[in-house]
C-alpha cells in the first residue's frame, strides 16, 4: 500500500476537501477524464465547502447533477458546487490554462 506523502505544484493549484485535506490537481484532471466531450473546465473554491464549476460550451452535454455529485465524491458529501456556463474560459496573461483555482484561504 502506497501512501502519498507530498503534494507539488503552485499552491494556488491545490483544492482542498472539505475536511481541509490537500487534493492534488492531478486527482482532479483524471476524475474530469471521463468528460471526454468537455471542451474546457475550470473548478474554483472559493471557501472549504463552496466551489464553481466552469463549463464552456457544453450546456445539455451533460447533467449538471452528474458534475455536482462528481465534484462532491472528489472534496466530500458537504460540499456546496454550483456550475457556471460560459462561451469562453479566459487564459492568464501569460497565455497559461488554469483548470484549478484556489481562492480559498487555509488558517
Amino acid at each position: 500500500k502506497y501512501i502519498l506523502t507530498e503534494l507539488s505544484g503552485r499552491k494556488a493549484d491545490i483544492i482542498y476537501d472539505t475536511r481541509g485535506n490537500k487534493i492534488s490537481p492531478h486527482f482532479v484532471a483524471l476524475t474530469f477524464r471521463r468528460y471526454d466531450k468537455l471542451p474546457q473546465f475550470q473548478l474554483i473554491q472559493n471557501s472549504l465547502k463552496q466551489f464553481t464549476l466552469k463549463l464552456e460550451g457544453t450546456r445539455g452535454l451533460y447533467d449538471d447533477n452528474d458534475f455536482k455529485e462528481t465534484i462532491r465524491e472528489l472534496v466530500g458529501p458537504d460540499a456546496i458546487v454550483e456550475i457556471e456556463y460560459v462561451d469562453k474560459i479566459p487564459h492568464l496573461s501569460s497565455g497559461k490554462f488554469r483548470k484549478i483555482i484556489c481562492n480559498y484561504k487555509v488558517n
